[in-house]
């Protein structure tokens, strides 16, 4: 999955509510996407419940401490994810916490 802005021309980029169950999808890329605590809790939900994810990219969103802990909680129940790239955003020291427990 790649946010609208790395398509090429004409294409349509598959959104997370296109997603259908038995959908095999191995890497998810939504960095620059300006995710922050408010569309956390949803990109959350889907990581929790996908079994293919190997890799979740969420670099420069600034995504503070509190949508971190949507992902660690996600990433605690989902472990097929080897992968995970959240450089440049606002986690802080209470987020970096949650993601390492």
């Amino acid at each position: 999955l790649l946010p609208a802005t790395y398509m090429p021309d004409g294409a349509k980029p598959l959104q997370l509510c296109d997603i259908t169950p038995g959908m095999r999808v191995r890497a998810v890329n939504l960095r620059n996407c300006d995710i922050k605590y408010s569309n956390s809790k949803e990109i959350s939900a889907y990581v929790a419940r996908t079994t293919s994810l190997h890799s979740l990219c969420l670099r420069d969103n600034d995504i503070d401490a509190q949508a971190a802990t949507h992902f660690a909680n996600s990433i605690a129940v989902n472990p097929s994810i080897t992968s995970l790239d959240l450089r440049n955003n606002r986690i802080g020291p209470d987020g970096g916490t949650a993601l390492a427990s």
